[in-house]
């Protein structure tokens, strides 16, 4: 006899008991034998789990949960694998010599963007930089990360992002998109003159 109907044989005598001590007429005319107790109901729904089922939706349920926190997490190129590139291509001496260069590379990129349409190959190349500029904050010392001149950093990175979003809403549509592409540009000067504060 398995767990299931083992359980299910258990649910039936129960049902019986109780329907000897109510009587028929909350039950109405629902014979206890014709129930079917083996697969889960909405009263038995946790009763007939057995311990495999439950521990396979605890392991699902991990899984998941950490495949969220791996996408969410700051310095992964897990939906940007170019931006990994960039940041490669940039790399300093220091992470704020890296971020310096991302700026400066994405400048040089966001001006051949202008005049484009969609996620053509320049603009997919500003979203990659931008991902790895972000991505290259995490690269700061204790020491840097500390002072004022980083917290304005900061700043313009949420800036940054803030515009980013509305360049991605806007990238099918002009003159939006030449505009955003130009308040991006002015605010990656901005940062690159507060990053170099920081060296």
């Amino acid at each position: 006899m398995t767990y299931d109907e083992r359980l299910a044989a258990r649910v039936r005598t129960t049902l019986k008991e109780q329907r000897a001590l109510v009587g028929k007429k909350m039950f109405g005319r629902l014979a206890v034998n014709e129930v079917d107790l083996i697969w889960s109901t909405c009263l038995t729904r946790y009763l007939t789990r057995s311990p495999k089922e439950a521990f396979m939706q605890r392991t699902i349920g991990y899984l998941a949960l950490a495949l969220i926190l791996t996408g969410l997490s700051g310095c992964s190129y897990l939906f940007y694998p170019r931006a990994g590139d960039y940041a490669t291509q940039a790399k300093g001496a220091s992470g704020i010599e890296t971020m310096i260069n991302l700026t400066t590379m994405m400048e040089t990129t966001a001006a051949k963007a202008k005049g484009g349409k969609g996620v053509d190959t320049a603009f997919d190349d500003v979203h990659n930089q931008f991902h790895a500029l972000n991505d290259a904050f995490c690269g700061v010392t204790d020491a840097q990360a500390k002072t004022p001149a980083y917290d304005l950093a900061v700043t313009h990175k949420k800036e940054l992002t803030a515009i980013f979003k509305r360049l991605w809403k806007f990238k099918d549509d002009q003159p939006q998109r030449d505009l955003h592409l130009d308040l991006l540009t002015a605010e990656l000067k901005e940062l690159r003159d507060t990053l170099q504060t920081i060296k």
